[in-house]
């Protein structure tokens, strides 16, 4: 985006590719006496330049919009990305989506039947410390876990998606087999993940990336 200000004139220097250096306020036009000296000196303070040129500040607008030099015309133009370019950001963008939908399936509940029946337990980072920690308690010491917990381990579940959490308690077996069931839910969100990935990293084009469903089930 432009700015407006007294400035009439810039110098800028450009790469090979027409993209925008750096660009400093020039105290007079290209057609001065004194251009040749300021358009050196700027040459260098930006180290590997192709051009270096003072322009309007019009046209140094255009720039700061994201405009490129054409090499040929010497005239911005507007910056159109390389299908390199495209691909990665694509694939950047895809990369980053996995991991967001990865993170709210990690802590969205799963599944367990540990207790006899099917129900829907947290899976929140605290609960997953509190149930891989007290199941490592249970296997290696049922008679201190029984010991800490009485009435069984006490944890709140519910029958389906739209159920009331109701507290119940589980035994040292049925909470080993608690943790087991959330280890493999883990594992299979991370299979998914790296999957994802694996399509992601070997599309070719922005337009197979973006053809990929990025959907944790």
């Amino acid at each position: 985006m432009g700015f407006t200000s007294n400035v009439k004139y810039y110098v800028c220097a450009f790469d090979s590719a027409g993209k925008r250096i750096g660009c400093d306020i020039s105290s007079c036009g290209p057609d001065d006496s004194k251009a040749a000296d300021i358009i050196a000196s700027a040459k260098n303070k930006f180290t590997d330049t192709a051009v270096v040129e003072i322009v309007t500040a019009d046209v140094y607008n255009q720039y700061l919009s994201g405009c490129v030099r054409d090499m040929t015309t010497g005239k911005p133009v507007e910056y159109v990305a390389s299908d390199t370019e495209q691909l990665e950001s694509a694939k950047a963008t895809a990369l980053a989506s996995i991991n967001s939908v990865a993170g709210t399936a990690y802590v969205s509940g799963f599944t367990s039947s540990a207790n006899g029946t099917a129900l829907i337990y947290d899976s929140d980072t605290y609960t997953q410390t509190e149930i891989q920690t007290s199941a490592a308690l249970a296997s290696a010491n049922v008679t201190e876990f029984n010991t800490q917990f009485a009435s069984g381990f006490p944890i709140r579940a519910k029958a389906s998606a739209t159920a009331s959490k109701e507290e119940i308690y589980l035994t040292a077996a049925q909470l080993i087999t608690l943790c087991t069931d959330w280890i493999t839910r883990y594992k299979a969100i991370k299979a998914q993940v790296w999957a994802l990935q694996s399509k992601i990293n070997a599309c070719t084009t922005a337009a197979e990336v973006t053809a990929i469903s990025i959907s944790i089930t």
